[in-house]
C-alpha cells in the first residue's frame, strides 16, 4: 500500500487560533476544529457545519463552557491580525453597513424591502 505524502502546511484554523488559551487542551483543540468547520461553512448553523450530530452536540458542549469566552476565542485571532498588519506600511479598516433604499422610486419595481429576506 502506497503511503500519503506528508505535508508541512498546517491549517489556517490552527495557525490563526493555534494560541488560543482555554486552560484545557482539549477546548484549544476543539476551538480550532470547530473554528477550521464553521469557516468552511461561514453562514450554516451549527449543525450543518459539523460533520454529524456527535459534532455538532460537542460543539454546543464547547460554548456552554464556563471556560470559554468571546474574548479568549478572539484574543489569538486578534493578535495574529494586528502581526499582519505590521507587515504594511497602511492599513485599510473599511466597515460599509449602508443600505440603499428605492422603494420611494415608481421606476424601480421589485426591489423588496429593507432588512428582508427577498431584499435585492
Amino acid at each position: 500500500m502506497a503511503e500519503k505524502p506528508q505535508t508541512a502546511e498546517v491549517s489556517w484554523a490552527v495557525e490563526e487560533f493555534g494560541q488560543v488559551d482555554l486552560k484545557d487542551e482539549r477546548l484549544n483543540f476543539r476551538c480550532q476544529g470547530l473554528v477550521e468547520a464553521l469557516g468552511q461553512q461561514p453562514t450554516a448553523p451549527i449543525n450543518q457545519a459539523c460533520e454529524d450530530w456527535a459534532d455538532s452536540k460537542a460543539a454546543y458542549r464547547f460554548v456552554d463552557n464556563q471556560k470559554v469566552t468571546p474574548g479568549k476565542i478572539l484574543a489569538p485571532h486578534s493578535e495574529r491580525t494586528v502581526e499582519r498588519m505590521l507587515d504594511h506600511d497602511i492599513v485599510l479598516a473599511l466597515q460599509d453597513t449602508t443600505f440603499l433604499n428605492y422603494t420611494h422610486h415608481p421606476e424601480t419595481q421589485d426591489l423588496g424591502e429593507i432588512g428582508t429576506k427577498s431584499q435585492k
